[in-house]
């Protein structure tokens, strides 16, 4: 199978879906010829394992016309399936997701390669219609992700929250949850070395954060946890890894905090390998779009986490797992039930090695790729959209391509 990765970002870009291309890229590489065509101008990181060619221009995002003479180029006369892989997050490819660009370069390689099939990757899909200000953008957005899914054969997402959208866009288009991975390298440091090298004390209970001080991120709850944890006189360090350190330490007042600050990728491993747990309330709740979750689990540390209506259901009964997702409403009633429920879990009999597994037999890249390459090979080609969908979807004046 040969298979080109589209993405607008790459490393050493600090971009998720950008890592997130670097690490299934290589997977792939395992099992089918990969090319990844991405954005021009800073110099990529060298790589001798799979092609990577720099393409549209990021200042002017109208260039990933390009796509279609260089996808013409990449094809080679050969009886293996071909498939484009469109890594899809509408404002990597537009300011405030504007990029109707793309459907129509998708439209023109369709009609110019007619054997090409195309997936997508719903890493995100559009906002919501409110509050106000994200209303305007969601009119174009909403339409341009119609036009897209309308040109896939199949669809991909990071989280089961997508899939109903992608249902209404297109319901004949096959849509597979397809998790997120950790994006940093695997770091086998026992734990005692990991702190010794970091000067934590090994009798502390180390409470983790890791990433950045994002208001998703409700580092207020995370505060309100650490310190109700305390109260049972444990001695608590928060630990954290990532951008933002300042604003980190002003938000857990009274606390004895280390910040680490950003660390190269083959460091950070080593740093979360020194934490008891991961701490890490999202204010939409925990999904399997969250790679700072993921590589928590991936170096067997058990995460406490939130859980909402859009937290994917193989994530909702995982304590056992090591990963531990809490419905509540407010900072206190993390806090209380996190100081509840914190002792069992670390208690929990081989909780590391579970959660090491979990990630293993889930969220790993090989899994991620052997589940990519089995819908690939099984997809069959979508019924054609019907005349409503297509003046939907003929909005900004894209004709959409025709089966």
């Amino acid at each position: 199978m040969n298979i080109a990765l589209i993405s607008s970002a790459y490393p050493p870009d600090l971009d998720g879906i950008g890592d997130h291309t670097y690490w299934l890229a290589h997977s792939l590489a395992n099992r089918s010829k990969v090319q990844v065509f991405t954005r021009r101008g800073r110099p990529l990181d060298a790589d001798n394992e799979v092609k990577v060619t720099p393409l549209f221009n990021p200042e002017d995002p109208s260039s990933f016309h390009l796509l279609d003479d260089a996808i013409g180029r990449w094809q080679q006369p050969t009886r293996e399936p071909q498939w484009l892989v469109l890594q899809y997050n509408p404002f990597g490819f537009g300011r405030r997701g504007w990029c109707p660009w793309v459907p129509h370069t998708l439209r023109r390689i369709r009609r110019h390669q007619p054997h090409l099939r195309v997936a997508t990757m719903f890493h995100e899909t559009m906002v919501p219609a409110w509050p106000w200000k994200f209303a305007v953008m969601h009119l174009w957005q909403s339409r341009i992700f119609r036009q897209v899914c309308h040109l896939s054969d199949v669809a991909f997402v990071s989280t089961t929250r997508w899939q109903p959208q992608v249902f209404r866009a297109h319901p004949h288009l096959p849509c597979h949850h397809l998790p997120v991975g950790s994006n940093i390298p695997l770091d086998e440091t026992p734990r005692h070395v990991a702190r010794q090298q970091l000067g934590l004390p090994a009798e502390a209970l180390v409470l983790g954060i890791f990433g950045s001080a994002h208001i998703s991120r409700q580092l207020d709850w995370i505060a309100a946890a650490a310190q109700e944890v305390g109260k049972t006189g444990q001695k608590v360090i928060v630990a954290h890894v990532g951008p933002d350190s300042a604003k980190i330490c002003h938000a857990m007042p009274g606390l004895q905090v280390r910040s680490f600050g950003e660390q190269p990728a083959n460091q950070v491993g080593m740093h979360l390998r020194a934490m008891d747990v991961l701490v890490a309330p999202f204010s939409d709740g925990v999904s399997t779009r969250r790679g700072s979750v993921m590589a928590g689990l991936q170096h067997g540390v058990p995460v406490v986490t939130t859980a909402s209506a859009w937290t994917d259901r193989m994530l909702n009964h995982a304590g056992n797992e090591g990963l531990l997702a809490l419905a509540c409403e407010d900072a206190a009633d993390f806090a209380a039930t996190t100081a509840e429920r914190l002792p069992q879990l670390l208690r929990t009999q081989g909780i590391s090695q579970r959660a090491a597994q979990y990630y293993q037999n889930h969220f790993a890249w090989d899994a991620i790729a052997e589940t990519l390459t089995g819908h690939l090979i099984g997809a069959s080609r979508p019924t054609i959209k019907s005349n409503n969908e297509n003046a939907h979807s003929n909005a900004f004046g894209l004709v959409p391509w025709r089966r």
